[in-house]
């Protein structure tokens, strides 16, 4: 469905949509080659792929040391932490997004928060990245109502000064805006972009 290069730029990480995995390849820069090393579930070792079960987004942290991925109808967030040498990929923690059918999600230029989208839910969920390495809830931002009803945000993303949370509004089909305080937290009601096209200079 997605793929995510290491910072390193040798290795990249899929993944596939149907059937809950994520696959490491080798990356050669010179010919553009992408060798297949080893195939992981995003699962927890004891869930089993069921229907209704899907991947959707995936993305390594800015330090190369973790790489995380999004399980619908789980309704979860794997984490990964990833072999220097191989690009290996060995799940370390598998986290409820709060929600229904997380889409999309993204994490700050900073490393310090991960954003998930929940679409079936209408809720964006902000995740602090621990020292540790670890992810746990910072805060949930409900929003939908009055903001055209059930508006299913299918992306968040923030700006690179982290003073806004834009995200992907999927049924009003827009972008809302966000404003953030220093420590993340929403410190003001959405604000619904126009999405124009731009004339051709």
């Amino acid at each position: 469905r997605h793929l995510s290069f290491h910072p390193s730029g040798r290795f990249c990480h899929v993944i596939n949509e149907l059937d809950c995995t994520i696959t490491t390849f080798r990356f050669d820069a010179e010919s553009g080659w992408l060798g297949e090393v080893a195939t992981v579930s995003t699962l927890p070792e004891d869930v089993d792929v069921e229907n209704g079960f899907s991947t959707a987004e995936i993305e390594t942290h800015p330090s190369g040391r973790f790489v995380y991925g999004s399980n619908r109808g789980h309704d979860s967030i794997s984490v990964f932490s990833v072999d220097p040498e191989r690009g290996t990929l060995t799940q370390v923690q598998n986290v409820p997004t709060g929600g229904r059918t997380p889409r999309n999600f993204g994490i700050d230029p900073g490393g310090t928060f991960l954003l998930a989208a929940n679409q079936n839910s209408d809720t964006i969920v902000v995740f602090r990245i621990d020292p540790a390495d670890d992810i746990s809830v910072a805060l949930s931002f409900e929003w939908g109502d009055p903001y055209e009803g059930t508006s299913q945000p299918n992306g968040a993303v923030l700006s690179p000064d982290q003073s806004q949370l834009y995200i992907g509004d999927d049924r009003g089909n827009a972008v809302l805006s966000i404003p953030l305080d220093a420590e993340g937290v929403p410190s003001g009601e959405p604000t619904q972009l126009p999405i124009e096209p731009i004339a051709p200079d």
